[in-house]
C-alpha cells in the first residue's frame, strides 16, 4: 500500500530537488512571424520579433531551432510550396546575419497545408502567411 501523500513547501522542493530542477529542459517557445501577400517580406510588426528571438535564445544553453514556412491558399499549390520555403530560408538568413549559428537549425515548409486559420482554396488569409520559429 502506498504511503499517504504529504504536502511540502516550495522551499523544501527547491532544497531537495534543486539539482534536478536546474537540468530540466525549458518548454519550447514559438514565435510567429507574418509576411506580406505573395512575398518573403515580413510585416513591420513581425520585424520586431528578431530581438525577442535572440533574447529567448540566451535562456536555452543548447538551443535547437525549427523554422517552418507557410502560405495562405491564394495562388497555385506548387507556387505556395516554393514561397513557404523561401519565407523560411529568408528568416534563417536574417537570423544568421544577426549571429545565429546554422548548426542545430532545421528549416522546412508546409506550403498552404497546416493553415493557422482554415479557409477555402483561393482565399487570402494574412494569418496563414507566416513562419513559425520554435526554440527548444
Amino acid at each position: 500500500m502506498p504511503a499517504p501523500s504529504e504536502v511540502i513547501s516550495a522551499a523544501e522542493i527547491s532544497k531537495k530537488w534543486s539539482s534536478v530542477l536546474r537540468v530540466t529542459p525549458l518548454d519550447p517557445k514559438t514565435f510567429i512571424m507574418y509576411f506580406r501577400f505573395g512575398t518573403d517580406q515580413l510585416t513591420v510588426e513581425s520585424e520586431k520579433q528578431f530581438p525577442r528571438i535572440f533574447d529567448e535564445l540566451k535562456r536555452y544553453p543548447a538551443a535547437e531551432l525549427s523554422i517552418v514556412g507557410h502560405t495562405d491558399r491564394a495562388g497555385a499549390k506548387k507556387l505556395n510550396a516554393a514561397l513557404s520555403l523561401k519565407r523560411a530560408n529568408s528568416t534563417l538568413r536574417r537570423l544568421e546575419e544577426a549571429g545565429l549559428k546554422r548548426s542545430r537549425v532545421e528549416v522546412g515548409s508546409h506550403g498552404e497545408n497546416n493553415p493557422l486559420v482554415p479557409t477555402a482554396d483561393g482565399v487570402a488569409e494574412p494569418r496563414n502567411r507566416r513562419v513559425e520559429v520554435t526554440i527548444r
